[in-house]
C-alpha cells in the first residue's frame, strides 16, 4: 500500500488565537465616557458630602442657640440666618437689608408669611432688650426657613 491517501496528509495547523489587543476604537471611546462618568460621580458625591455637613453646622449652631437662655438670643439667631441667606443669596445682596425689607426677603426665599405675619416677626426686636415670646414657634419658624432655603 505505497498509494496509501492517509500518508499524504500534512498536520492540521490551528491558527494563532486572537489577541485582546488593539481592541476596536469603540471601546477606547467607552473607557474614556466610563472614566468621565466616574469623576463627575466622584466631584457630585464629595460636593453632596460637603454641602451636607454645611447643612448639619447650621442646623447645630442653631441648636446651641435655642439651648442657651441669654438675652442675645435673637441678635444670634439672626446674624445666623443672616449668614445662611448670604451663602444662598449673594447676588441679591441680603447682608443690606433690615427691618420690613429683610423679613419680606426672608418671605419671598422661604415661600411663607411668618416673618411678616407671624412669629419670625421677632426678628424686627433684635435691638431691644426683651425675650422672645414663643421661643419654640420662632424657632421653627427659623428651621422651616433654613429647611425651604438649603
Amino acid at each position: 500500500m505505497p498509494n496509501d491517501p492517509l500518508q499524504q496528509l500534512k498536520d492540521i495547523h490551528l491558527p494563532n488565537s486572537v489577541s485582546i489587543f488593539p481592541l476596536a476604537p469603540i471601546w477606547y471611546v467607552f473607557m474614556v465616557l466610563l472614566l468621565i462618568t466616574a469623576i463627575i460621580l466622584i466631584v457630585w458625591f464629595i460636593y453632596k458630602k460637603r454641602n451636607q455637613r454645611q447643612i448639619a453646622s447650621i442646623y447645630k449652631m442653631l441648636d446651641v442657640i435655642e439651648s442657651q437662655n441669654s438675652d442675645d438670643m435673637l441678635s444670634q439667631t439672626s446674624i445666623l440666618i443672616k449668614r445662611v441667606a448670604m451663602m444662598k443669596y449673594a447676588p441679591q445682596k441680603p447682608h443690606t437689608l433690615f427691618g420690613e425689607e429683610w423679613l419680606i426677603f426672608l418671605d419671598t426665599t422661604g415661600k411663607t408669611t411668618d416673618f411678616t405675619k407671624g412669629y419670625g416677626r421677632s426678628l424686627l426686636d433684635i435691638y431691644k432688650s426683651q425675650q422672645i415670646k414663643d421661643k419654640e414657634q420662632f424657632f421653627s419658624v427659623i428651621r422651616k426657613w433654613i429647611g425651604a432655603v438649603l
